[in-house]
Formats: structure tokens, sequence, C-alpha cells
């Protein structure tokens, strides 16, 4: 059975008062307070953001570390991989830094007990005016060919994650990030399909029976960012995605991934159960 996670949004943890240095320190505390949230509801993992990781001081981080262990969280998926502030396309693309960031985010995830690292990062990857999309996807063919070598070290693979139009200027759908997967044709190489974005892009579920190869993780919101469940299946207002032909796909692939929810919450706790309620009721009927 795949395993369901959650996304922890920390602005429901975290102060979002005060210094940023007082923001800063109780960022420990927040993912711990999350984590024990999301257990008590039933998700089987966390999934956090890579700068809450990379952000943290060596002190919290060690903290941190100890915290997963004595309370056996799970914490194998973590998104938002690079930052705006480095860009992977472009004139002032840097490729010493951008190595440098890699090499200390997956030497933190690792000691984390991750799996994979999803690389969304729109604004980082986006291709700048002026600069041409052929040349911006060679640059991130060769990032993702750093993130190979680098996922090998550290035993972690990087997850593609499509981003829509409206975020990204280049690798728009699931089938664009397949092509690119397999043309790389790199063992630590995978491929992850987001509800939201395929539904922006109007982008059928049945994509995920050819990419099923390179499928490991979805991300799961209705319209809107929505979680599901929200509204009854079938009542929404606008006509919302449709989760039981997208969960009647998964089990005709014979999916064996991973499943987390990327929703904007309103009221965290109430809303991750409701989702979680939702989709597993289609996941075993």
């Amino acid at each position: 059975m795949s395993m369901f996670g959650c996304c922890l949004p920390l602005g429901s943890f975290v102060p979002q008062i005060g210094s940023p240095d007082k923001i800063a320190s109780d960022m420990m505390e927040g993912i711990i307070n999350g984590l024990e949230t999301i257990k008590a509801v039933g998700y089987d993992f966390g999934e956090l953001t890579v700068g809450s990781i990379v952000d943290l001081s060596e002190t919290d981080f060690n903290l941190l570390v100890d915290a997963v262990t004595r309370y056996s969280f799970s914490l194998p998926v973590y998104n938002s991989f690079i930052p705006p502030s480095l860009p992977l396309t472009g004139k002032e693309r840097d490729m010493a830094a951008i190595t440098g960031y890699v090499n200390k985010a997956m030497e933190r995830i690792a000691r984390l007990g991750g799996r994979f690292i999803i690389f969304g990062s729109g604004k980082a990857r986006s291709v700048p005016e002026g600069f041409t999309l052929e040349l911006g996807r060679e640059q991130i063919k060769e990032f993702l060919t750093l993130c190979n070598t680098s996922g090998e070290k550290y035993g972690l693979q990087v997850v593609l994650e499509p981003l829509n139009r409206k975020e990204c200027n280049i690798l728009n759908t699931v089938l664009e990030g397949y092509h690119l997967i397999r043309e790389l044709n790199l063992p630590n190489l995978k491929l992850l399909a987001d509800t939201y974005h395929m539904d922006v892009e109007e982008e059928p579920f049945e994509v995920l029976e050819q990419v099923n190869k390179y499928l490991v993780h979805v991300h799961l919101s209705d319209k809107n960012r929505i979680c599901p469940g929200i509204y009854p299946l079938g009542m929404y207002p606008i006509e919302g995605i449709d989760f039981t032909h997208l969960i009647t796909i998964l089990k005709k692939i014979s999916y064996q991934g991973s499943m987390s929810f990327e929703c904007h919450f309103q009221h965290f706790k109430d809303e991750c159960r409701m989702a979680l309620k939702t989709i597993k009721r289609l996941w075993l009927a």
C-alpha cells in the first residue's frame, strides 16, 4: 500500500511575529510540533521544505535529528529544493554556489533518513528573458546530472516536479518531465505528478500510465490548492478534481509510490485529517 504524507505548513507552527532571529530560533520546535500533529492524525510521514532544514543552525539541526530519532518521525520527502536566490538557468548561474547548496542539503537530508528531494523550484529554474529555452533546458540537464552524482553519494533520489506555466516557463507537464528523465537516463532521477499542476495544464490522469516507470511520488490537492474532502466528491462549487478517477488510474498501474497532500490549509489539523480520510477511502475501496 502507498504511504500517505502531508507537506508541513510551517506557518501554522512557527510564530509569524517578532524578529527574523526569533522566528529562526523557533523553526526546529515548529517542525517537531507539526510532525507530532500529523502523526497523531494518522499520516505515515511528513514532507518538509529543503530550506527549512538547510536554514537551521548546526545546533538546532542536531536537536532535530535527535528528536526525529527519539519520536520515530518519518521524513522521507523534501520539496522546494533550490531557492530563488540560486538561479539554475541564465547568465547569472553560479555552479559553485549551486553545488555547495546541493551537497549541504543532501548531507542533512540523508542524516534525517530522507529518500526523495522534490525539484520544483519554479523561480530558480525559470529561464530568464533574453535566454533561450533550449539553453535553459541544457543548464537544467547539467543541474540534474550534478544531482544524480550527489544523490548517489548520499543515497537520495531527486524527483522532478513539472510546474504549470503560470509558475514556471519550462517543464510544465508530467509528459515533458518524463521525456527529459528518459533522455537523461540517470538512476537517481525520478518523476512526480501534482494534481494541481496537472489540472491547470489540463493534463489527463491517463498520462500516468505512460510515465509509470519513473513515477515515485504524487502531490494531492484540489483546485486552488484546497485539500480533498473540503467539498464532498462531486459537490465542488466549480467542477473539482476527479480523485476517484486518479485513484482508479493509480490502481491500474499498480502504483507503489508515496502520496502527500500539498494544500493551503485554513484549519490544519481538521482539514489534513479530512483529506487523509477522503483519499484513503478511495484507495481502499
